[in-house]
Formats: C-alpha cells, sequence, structure tokens
C-alpha cells in the first residue's frame, strides 16, 4: 500500500527539494503550485499527507488546508514553512493542520513519514496474518 504525498508550494524548485528529500519506496507524489490546484486535485489523489506552504497565489496556505480537509478529510496536513511566527502556528492548528514544521528542519518531516510507512507496513502485514483460509 503506497502512501500518497501532495506537496503545494508556489516555487518549484521548494517542491523538488521536498519530493527529493522524501522519496523512499512506498511514496507516490503530486505536486501543485497553488492552493486552488491542490483543493482540486485532492478529492481524486485522496492524499495520505500534504505539505503546504502558507504563502501562496490565491488562497494562502490556512484557507486551503481548510478547502482540502473538507474536500478529502483523511488527509494529514503539515504546514510547512519558513516563517516561524507564533500566529502561523496558531491558524495551522485552527485551519486543521496536524502539524508545523520549518523548511530549515525538513528531517522531521521525512522521519515523520518513515514512522507512517512503518505503522502501514505492520498493519498490512497483521491483517494479513490474521486471515482465515477460505472453506
Amino acid at each position: 500500500m503506497n502512501t500518497r504525498l501532495l506537496i503545494v508550494d508556489d516555487h518549484a524548485s521548494t517542491r523538488e527539494v521536498i519530493r527529493r528529500f522524501l522519496t523512499m519506496p512506498g511514496v507516490t507524489f503530486m505536486e501543485c503550485a497553488s492552493g486552488e490546484e491542490a483543493i482540486a486535485c485532492a478529492p481524486e489523489f485522496k492524499p495520505n499527507w500534504v505539505t503546504m506552504d502558507i504563502k501562496l497565489p490565491g488562497l494562502n496556505g490556512f484557507e486551503s488546508t481548510r478547502a482540502i480537509k473538507q474536500a478529502h478529510p483523511p488527509a494529514r496536513v503539515l504546514i510547512v514553512s519558513a516563517y516561524n511566527e507564533p500566529q502561523f502556528h496558531e491558524l495551522a492548528r485552527a485551519s486543521g493542520a496536524v502539524g508545523f514544521i520549518l523548511k530549515e528542519n525538513i528531517l522531521a518531516l521525512r522521519m515523520m513519514l518513515e514512522g507512517e510507512l512503518k505503522n502501514m507496513k505492520h498493519s498490512s502485514s497483521a491483517l494479513v496474518g490474521s486471515e482465515q483460509p477460505a472453506q
């Protein structure tokens, strides 16, 4: 089972850095340059995780997070920003984001995703092991 990660940032170079840093077996990526694009893609792509920049053209990252959570409630949105302002942390929580990570600390994001993949692997192998043979 793959983990689907939606990367939302208006800078292609930042999206590329995040994608390269998080590339690992079992992860499928989609990239969006705006909140509106991400909102349109989320229902079909069904991301497990979303990395969301704050400053985007059109809707900002907080507005986009709210809309993605409405369109696809299971998505776990992480605000990934260069701005470490206390009001941004509060806005992230209020918008439904599960966390706030500074772009300079992208290692924390990789560790979180690796933990997610391990948990998915263990839960799917536990399910396989509990199946009963057909009679």
